[in-house]
């Protein structure tokens, strides 16, 4: 597992729970609370990529060859 793969499998989980602490203030149920917590926790994991694609990957041609 590279660098960059364990923070983000350690980051990810800290920043949902985050997310899902906030949730039960909201008039939802536990499962309700459960699936936006999962759904947000996939869409920042693909704006991350997104934006690791144009920060680092376009501008870089090794890294744009093994992407």
């Amino acid at each position: 597992m590279t660098r960059q793969q364990s923070t983000q499998f350690v980051s990810r989980p800290i920043l949902v729970a985050g997310f899902g602490r906030l949730l039960p203030r909201l008039p939802v149920g536990r499962l309700e609370t459960f699936g936006l917590a999962l759904r947000f926790g996939a869409v920042t994991a693909l704006l991350w990529e997104f934006a690791d694609y144009l920060t680092f990957v376009r501008t870089n041609e090794d890294e744009l060859r093994t992407a």
